[in-house]
């Protein structure tokens, strides 16, 4: 059992009594004066600096008591008895600020329990100047040991822009954002109570800093904030941090005035591969569709701008991914039930606006402008067939009506009055943008789609001696014939094409092989240049007679070999 111990008079004691032969914490009291009836009287403990002689009494220790903002110092605090010998049963110690009750000091540690009689904890100052007295209190009785440290005030040394609640502001002078600074001294550490001025480095025609927020006052952190709103013009912004008492600045950065809305013809959907290999027979063989949107000024749109994607013939695709920097993706993995014609259709779209040209260029669609689209519900042409067929998947506007809308004879997108009044607003805010683009699942077996000049394979190509001949027109795709009527099915991705020579007296002149890239349509046309070797040269006469070999090989592994014998006349 713990109690406060009060002296006869004067000034009280920090310190405190274990009474009984049971200590604070469990342990057994040392050293207890004689009662005088056989049992052990109360036990003094004091807190302070120091022990035995050299113990003093409600005072902490620091190994620096001068610092600079930024700078750490040791505080140590002893627990003795009334010896001045160390308390070893267990106690704790809290250290406490100003300082840190502000959040403008740190301790590495507190509480701190401790059974050697001492506790330290580092101080750090960041961000606090003057006068901090820290208090180290021992929790068991409150009594309390403490020691005052001076802080130099921090010299400012830098401005930083650390944020902004929007990087696009919309374009109309309406859209607001909030800019945040801060003001740093040595280490990083921020400055408090300075003034900061701000003012607009570059901007578009219109940008303005609110009335009441061109100055502010750094908090316990070294921020300060303003608050700007966009104009009618678009292009990036820059806002300068001034420190009033040295006159050091900071720019903001990745601000800009724009619509931030999507633009259909700035819209685009590509892949990795509109051809993946062993896709017609495998599971989750993946294709990774990329989206990059930007809104008519070619800028990003606003960042968590989402794009939905479906995948209505087969496979399975992410339903939507989410713009950031005006890019996004998402993955389709192949998946049963598979079309015959192994082609899939996928579609991306998001809200957006309809494309125009900006003839006056006043950054908004009017009277005066042209090549304006005006776009239907966009829909998959899940037959390739170029027109919309009942039954397809389409994509309905808001709001829905159970029937595909043709185009609607208005400009759709933002209402751009504010910007110039001229700006026709007579169609909807928002309309649906797409894009469609098509996976094909080839097989590992190839065709002569067309066989041009060379003829069928096995059709005798004849080269005089000593002269050459050229052939052209292939084209290779794979052995779906279920795709021939929308054109036919290119080989994977990565397919090898070789021309070659088998036998003596002929050889190849000029580029034999060739790699299938992305595509969704069989690849050609394919040529080759024969040359037959002189009759004068004996080693190079065609005995037996050559013959021309064009190899394609999957990257399977499957290889589908198509030849014309070679005849060297005279």
């Amino acid at each position: 059992m713990l109690t406060a111990c009060g002296g006869g008079g004067g000034e009280p004691q920090n310190d405190f009594t274990i009474l009984g032969n049971s200590g604070f914490s469990g342990g057994g009291a040392t050293g207890g004066a004689s009662a005088g009836d056989g049992t052990t009287g109360p036990a003094v403990v004091r807190i302070g600096s120091g022990v035995g002689a050299a113990f003093v009494q409600g005072t902490a220790a620091a190994a620096e008591t001068d610092l600079q903002s930024g700078e750490s110092t040791t505080i140590t605090v002893n627990i003795v008895d009334e010896s001045g010998n160390a308390v070893t049963e267990g106690a704790i110690v809290a250290f406490s600020s100003a300082c840190s009750a502000s959040g403008l000091a740190t301790f590495s540690e507190t509480p701190i329990s401790t059974a050697t009689g001492q506790a330290q904890t580092e101080y750090t100052a960041f961000g606090c100047s003057g006068d901090d007295t820290v208090t180290a209190t021992l929790i068991e009785n409150g009594t309390t040991a403490t020691v005052t440290l001076t802080i130099a005030p921090n010299e400012v040394l830098s401005v930083i822009y650390q944020e902004a609640t929007k990087t696009l502001v919309q374009i109309g002078g309406q859209d607001t954002s909030e800019l945040t600074f801060r003001v740093l001294g040595a280490g990083g550490v921020p400055v408090i109570g300075e003034d900061v001025t701000f003012s607009i480095g570059s901007a578009p025609v219109g940008v303005t800093i609110l009335s009441g927020r061109d100055t502010d006052t750094t908090d316990n952190n070294g921020r300060v904030r303003t608050v700007i709103r966009s104009g009618t013009f678009q292009g990036p912004v820059s806002i300068v941090a001034t420190h009033d008492a040295s006159g050091i600045e900071g720019a903001s950065e990745d601000i800009i005035i724009s619509t931030g809305v999507p633009d259909a013809g700035f819209f685009s959907l590509s892949s990795n591969g509109n051809n993946p290999p062993a896709a017609f027979n495998t599971d989750a063989v993946e294709v990774t569709f990329f989206i990059i949107a930007s809104d008519q000024f070619g800028n990003n749109p606003e960042d968590g701008t989402r794009v939905s994607f479906v995948s209505p013939e087969a496979g399975n695709i992410t339903n939507s991914c989410e713009l950031i920097d005006g890019v996004c993706s998402v993955t389709w993995r192949s998946s049963a039930t598979r079309p015959a014609d192994m082609r899939v259709e996928i579609i991306a779209y998001t809200g957006g606006a309809e494309s125009f040209t900006d003839s006056n260029g006043n950054a908004v669609f009017d009277a005066g402008d042209g090549g304006w689209i005006d776009l239907p519900e966009p829909y998959v042409d899940e037959n390739e067939n170029g027109v919309y067929d009942v039954g397809e998947l389409y994509i309905e506007n808001d709001p829905a009506n159970g029937v595909r809308n043709a185009a609607n004879g208005s400009w759709d997108g933002p209402c751009l009055s504010s910007v110039d009044p001229s700006a026709l607003c007579d169609g909807e805010d928002t309309t649906t943008i797409a894009k469609v683009s098509t996976i094909v699942m080839p097989t590992n077996s190839a065709r002569l789609f067309a066989s041009g000049t060379f003829g069928a394979a096995g059709t005798t190509i004849t080269v005089q001696e000593g002269t050459s001949v050229s052939r052209s027109g292939i084209v290779i795709s794979d052995s779906n014939v279920a795709a021939d009527p929308l054109g036919g099915n290119p080989m994977p991705l990565g397919t090898s094409i070789q021309f070659s020579i088998d036998g003596g007296g002929a050889s190849l002149v000029g580029n034999t092989s060739w790699t299938v890239n992305s595509t969704t349509a069989p690849t050609g046309t394919y040529g080759a240049t024969i040359r037959a070797a002189s009759a004068a040269d004996a080693t190079e006469l065609p005995s037996p007679q050559p013959t021309l070999l064009l190899t394609v090989t999957a990257p399977s592994g499957d290889i589908t070999e198509f030849s014309w014998p070679i005849n060297v006349t005279l």
